[in-house]
């Protein structure tokens, strides 16, 4: 949700979708370069609680953030690679880079940062009833906060007695891999992501925090709240299957809820706003910058990794994945089992993996499987990998990432988990900077 709007006024619904579509047609296909990048969002802090100081942040870093929903979040952005051999290596010596000057621009303003799990309290103004205040101030997100207000969207999980609106709860340090590929390949690309989804989510969807119950599955992050209807249409829905570029998103622009509709100056404004706020897991993207356009695909990724090393493989494992399935021919009636999958695994209790020529594989004799389907995913799309491996496979023996840390933290309520997590975090990445930089 980074798109910066620079001016903002609002329009119909109707003439929304209008004007989008009439950016689509004039947009012709193209070739490019495969490219990846990823797009961190990190909760900003002042000692244990929320610091509402994104704003003043972002006027006056020199690196590439973007604003989120809310005055506490920011969303960190690392330079587009070729995806090519060595291209995962690259892509965690520049987050780890990225990272550092990000911590060392935040310790002159005395602020800290979290990029893993739910940070587990809301900010008083919420608590108060109050919630535009602590919304980062962009037309874009009042107008959102407006529109899901009116809509009087269904309740939300409580903490500590409090309601917290579907954008408290959103602020859950996410990261996504943005992919840039030629027009024919969008398609494929993004349907083989989808296969993927269920088996990330099943192996990494925990937070430390989430709802302060530590645990197996009370740990769960609750995207599925956010899962709201608006006008009786739903604002968030698993993807269907894509055939064409262009008419899946002209597809989307007429059956989802305009969840922003206000126009824009920015070439191919309206669009831009469309595809950064019609809230699909996976979805496609149009990459804009001036005039210029490539077309790719967004794979949402929750939660972070408590390092970098653990998103980077997180990263190979999505890539593995989808490279994988891209073997496979695509039987189109597999979607509704699919969608199943999905929802199974956001629970924690997948049992089958569904293939895209729908044939199933129990979860355990998939994950027995997964070694050489890893192997041969990545070789599928070109890129080296192997050494991320041992942490995936750690991850499967031990449980989530998460759920390591509960293990060894959980101990002293958590005010003492906060504490404990933060410094884990700050050591590891200290580590893997002097990695980078050979010291």
């Amino acid at each position: 949700m980074g798109t910066q709007i620079k001016k903002a006024e609002a329009i119909s619904p109707e003439e929304f979708k209008k004007r989008a579509g009439a950016e689509l047609k004039g947009l012709n296909g193209k070739r490019c370069r495969r490219k990846i990048g990823i797009e961190l969002e990190v909760v900003l802090l002042e000692g244990l609680q929320r610091c509402p100081k994104a704003p003043e942040v972002i006027a006056s870093a020199h690196l590439p953030l973007s604003p989120e929903a809310g005055r506490d979040c920011v969303e960190l952005h690392t330079t587009p690679l070729n995806l090519d051999n060595g291209v995962l290596k690259k892509l965690e010596a520049d987050l780890v880079l990225r990272l550092f000057q990000l911590e060392e621009l935040l310790k002159r303003k005395n602020i800290g940062f979290v990029m893993h799990g739910l940070w587990p309290e809301y900010r008083q103004e919420a608590q108060e009833g109050n919630v535009e205040k602590t919304l980062y101030p962009n037309p874009r997100y009042h107008l959102l906060y407006q529109t899901l207000k009116d809509a009087k969207h269904p309740p939300y999980p409580k903490v500590n007695d409090i309601e917290p609106s579907l954008l408290e709860v959103a602020h859950t340090c996410s990261f996504q891999i943005n992919i840039s590929l030629s027009y024919e390949e969008v398609p494929e690309w993004f349907n083989a992501s989808l296969f993927a989804m269920p088996l990330t989510l099943q192996l990494f969807l925990n937070s430390p925090f989430s709802l302060e119950k530590p645990g197996p599955l009370e740990s769960r992050i609750p995207i599925l709240e956010g899962c709201c209807v608006i006008s009786g249409k739903k604002q968030c829905t698993f993807p269907k299957f894509m055939r064409n570029v262009h008419s899946y998103i002209e597809e989307n622009i007429e059956e989802l809820a305009a969840p922003l509709p206000i126009s824009s100056e920015d070439h191919l404004g309206h669009l831009k706003i469309f595809l950064s706020t019609a809230w699909l897991w996976n979805r496609p993207k149009l990459y804009i910058k001036g005039k210029e356009y490539e077309y790719g695909i967004e794979i949402r990724h929750l939660p972070a990794g408590r390092s970098v090393k653990e998103m980077v493989a997180a990263t190979a494992l999505q890539l593995a994945l989808t490279g994988y399935f891209l073997t496979y021919p695509l039987n189109y009636t597999t979607h509704q089992q699919l969608e199943y999958s999905f929802y199974a695994a956001v629970e924690g209790k997948l049992e089958e993996v569904v293939l895209p020529n729908g044939e199933n594989y129990r979860w355990n004799s998939f994950l027995d499987k997964l070694p050489e389907i890893f192997r041969k995913g990545l070789k599928k799309i070109g890129i080296e990998g192997e050494e991320y491996w041992p942490i995936i496979q750690q991850i499967i023996e031990n449980g989530s990432p998460a759920h390591t840390q509960l293990k060894h933290y959980a101990q002293g309520g958590i005010e003492e988990v906060k504490r404990n997590y933060l410094e884990y975090q700050r050591e590891r990445l200290e580590r893997e900077y002097r990695e980078v930089v050979g010291k």
